[in-house]
């Protein structure tokens, strides 16, 4: 299997046709702190769903009062002028009033899925966006020039003691669209995750159907059904074995036709421990904290190869979420 570009992507995977990637880091709820794990499952549970305040489910309610600039700093993240939004071009994109376009870097159903687009323009038009990247960094646009980042919708008008709207999270809290991180690691996914395991516990939006679901590791048949598309995948590890400096993870008896996970080198842990001492504490780890092994539950997300079997390739460690 070769894995498909990604070079269309940026910060919590913007961009639409791309490689593989996602998940697996958590922590506190207003933190998003490097560490390996994430959601629960429907009936399982993930360490990532660590929410003392359980601060992901009020906030998709509407129960705590949203306040996205701080969430998004406390991710190393800054905000950029705030712009008009002209328009919503589709399910995942907003045009501005300067011509150029914003990808808001989550996955819909579909570009023209109705339930997104109605929802994107009712909190989005007749607005401005203001939009965060990472401190010091130049502003990032894809290969269709579309501007990369966090978007946070200002209030209407007649709203103004009221605070914004942070786009991504509303979106996936509401069942709406699905995290796919890039292979760089985004400091936000670890929040952006306990919402999406919210609205998948809760069944809302398109979680309410098959429309977005998790697949059984052991149903490679049904798997394969989604080659060339994003899926999300949990089982346990049956076996681990390395080829070529590369990690496999089998999850069936029979590795040439069952799911397999792809890991490459650059994604080992480092030998050296003082190494990874020296990483910045407030940015997401660029390399797994250990390799998953042989009775480890996971989940994987990404786009699905055919290679014999289904495969998943791993180009960031956030694909990969570790289930208690």
């Amino acid at each position: 299997m070769t894995s498909t570009s990604f070079d269309a992507w940026g910060s919590v995977g913007f961009g639409k046709s791309l490689s593989v990637g996602v998940i697996a880091a958590m922590a506190m709820a207003l933190a998003c702190p490097p560490v390996l794990n994430a959601q629960p499952g429907p009936t399982s549970q993930s360490t990532s769903q660590v929410d003392p305040t359980n601060q992901g489910a009020r906030l998709a309610h509407g129960q705590v009062t949203n306040n996205p600039e701080r969430q998004l700093a406390e991710c190393g993240l800054q905000p950029g002028p705030a712009i008009a939004i002209s328009s919503v071009s589709d399910a995942e994109t907003l045009r501005l009033a300067d011509g150029r376009e914003l990808s808001l870097g989550t996955l819909a159903a579909s570009l023209s899925d109705e339930a997104a687009i109605e929802h994107l323009n009712s909190i989005a038009a007749s607005r401005t966006v203001v939009i965060y990247t990472a401190a010091n960094t130049p502003r990032r646009t894809d290969r269709y020039a579309r501007l990369l980042g966090h978007a946070v919708i200002g209030s209407a008008p007649e709203q103004r003691d009221k605070r914004g709207i942070w786009l991504q999270a509303e979106l996936i809290s509401s069942g709406l669209a699905r995290i796919a991180p890039s292979p760089t690691p985004d400091p936000c996914t670890a929040q952006l995750l306990e919402l999406e395991e919210s609205a998948r516990r809760d069944k809302r939006g398109h979680w309410a159907n098959s429309t977005f679901q998790v697949l059984d590791a052991l149903k490679a048949g049904h798997i394969a059904e989604f080659q060339s598309r994003f899926a999300i995948v949990e089982g346990t590890i049956r076996r681990a074995s390395k080829s070529k400096g590369r990690t496999y993870l089998n999850f069936g008896r029979h590795w040439k036709n069952d799911f397999t996970a792809l890991i490459p080198r650059r994604l080992h842990p480092k030998p050296d421990p003082e190494q990874s001492a020296l990483e910045n504490p407030q940015q997401p780890p660029t390399r797994l904290n250990r390799l998953p092994g042989k009775g480890d539950k996971v989940r994987i997300r990404g786009w699905v190869e055919l290679r014999g079997g289904p495969l998943i390739a791993i180009d960031n460690p956030q694909q990969i979420e570790w289930i208690e």
